[in-house]
């Protein structure tokens, strides 16, 4: 199945957006995560670029330009992840090849946390990459970037313990608490692996 294919598909799992010009970054955003599904990470990453290029240009980010923020914020954390996944062990063999990736990732994060500052998962990924990134340089660039890592790990426990703390007194959904446990695990894991002696 091609990507064409893919995201000329009706997507059946996701609602009309309020945003007309949504639908299609939407299409190409639920191809993507099909492609990814079935670990095609290089074809999935096109499909959420592709997604990024059918954004509305100049939104404002009020009103139902949240809706189109919100998008574009899982759009560039999509491709963030796909990004890393091709460098560790996907089809990226060269490590200039797996630097590209890293930096293109740090890139992306960085946007995606413009829009949105709180974003944890786009946090852990900046971080992820700053780590792979690091441990494919040498000297004062590798302890820079280590330094960034452990800063957004740092960032990303606080959102965390914040959600944790909101969390005890709203009752959400099991599913949710367990996200958001899960995820300060692997956070708490990832410093601990990186920055303790």
């Amino acid at each position: 199945m091609s990507i064409q294919d893919l995201s000329k598909e009706k997507s059946t799992t996701v609602s009309k957006p309020s945003v007309p010009a949504l639908a299609e970054p939407l299409r190409y955003k639920n191809s993507g995560n099909r492609l990814f599904e079935m670990k095609n990470f290089a074809a999935a990453l096109a499909c959420y670029k592709r997604g990024l290029e059918e954004l509305p240009r100049d939104y404002d980010r009020s009103g139902s330009g949240e809706e189109v923020a919100g998008v574009e914020v899982a759009l560039r954390s999509n491709v963030a992840l796909s990004l890393l996944k091709l460098a560790n062990g996907g089809s990226v063999e060269s490590a200039d090849k797996k630097m590209h990736c890293c930096i293109e990732c740090e890139q992306e994060c960085t946007r995606a946390l413009a829009i949105d500052p709180s974003n944890t998962k786009v946090l852990f990924r900046r971080a992820q990459a700053y780590e792979l990134h690091a441990r494919l340089t040498g000297g004062r660039k590798k302890q820079e970037l280590m330094s960034m890592a452990q800063s957004d790990l740092k960032r990303c426990q606080e959102l965390l313990q914040e959600q944790l703390d909101r969390q005890k007194w709203s009752n959400p959904p099991e599913k949710e608490r367990k996200a958001t446990i899960s995820q300060m695990y692997e956070t708490t894991n990832l410093l601990k692996k990186n920055f303790t002696k």
